[in-house]
């Protein structure tokens, strides 16, 4: 089968906005503008992910509209691999594993009970 060249990580700021979500655990749609300006830009860009499975989005109407973004553990595989890359490219050392890097037993977080009901995107 021969690879397809344009792909999802084609797309200009995707990794950037895998590794900031990755670092932060969850990020609100203003923190996206770490990774480049153009708030319409940077949302599609995350939109883009989620439709891909790789964020989760919960976004709230009330008591005024915020969007939350966190990884789903598709998402928490790739962003680490994007940094694990990162890390070659920089000439750093780190070898750790997805679970020593991002604790993943803990079920108190708000996006994996959402994922573990197969929600994806929440808007209330």
């Amino acid at each position: 089968m021969p690879t397809d060249y344009k792909w999802l990580f084609c797309e200009s700021d995707l990794a950037g906005i895998m590794l900031l979500v990755l670092d932060k655990k969850e990020v609100h749609s203003k923190e996206l503008l770490r990774v480049s300006s153009g708030y319409d830009k940077i949302k599609k860009r995350a939109s883009m992910l989620a439709d891909a499975g790789l964020l989760s989005v919960l976004e709230v109407e009330k008591p005024h509209p915020a969007t939350t973004y966190m990884l789903t553990d598709k998402g928490k595989e790739v962003a680490f691999l994007l940094k694990r890359i990162k890390s070659v490219l920089d000439g750093d050392q780190e070898q750790n594993t997805l679970d020593e890097y991002y604790q993943a037993d803990d079920d108190s977080r708000p996006d994996r009970k959402l994922l573990e009901r197969g929600i994806n995107r929440v808007v209330r």
